[in-house]
């Protein structure tokens, strides 16, 4: 489908990372990152949402929380994670979902 009107920016340019490890559901990986930092079940449900690559407003009206109860959570994963950005946090999760794996290899 063809984007039409003119871009915001005049990069030119759109990425969108999603970030998948061979063998595992968006959930697996948001459940052996959530270990990993001690996260909240709300966190790591929330982690889930972010690997597959939805926004924080589609997560809200799903789990019919607030949008400002969403941010929170997020927040308090980047406090845990010492990641400021989504782009960090994602790679982040990459490293250990893959470190964890190849523990178990």
């Amino acid at each position: 489908m063809p984007i039409t009107g003119q871009p915001r920016y005049q990069t030119g340019y759109a990425a969108l990372l999603l970030i998948r490890a061979p063998g595992f559901k968006d959930s697996e990986m948001a459940a052996i990152f959530s270990r990993h930092y001690h996260l909240t079940r709300a966190e790591t449900k929330l982690m889930g949402t972010l690997i597959a690559g939805l926004d924080l407003k589609e997560f809200a009206e799903s789990t019919f929380s607030s949008y400002e109860t969403v941010r929170s959570h997020l927040k308090r994963i980047y406090a845990k994670t010492g990641t400021h950005r989504r782009h960090e946090l994602i790679s982040l999760v990459r490293g250990v979902v893959y470190q964890d794996q190849s523990r178990d290899s």
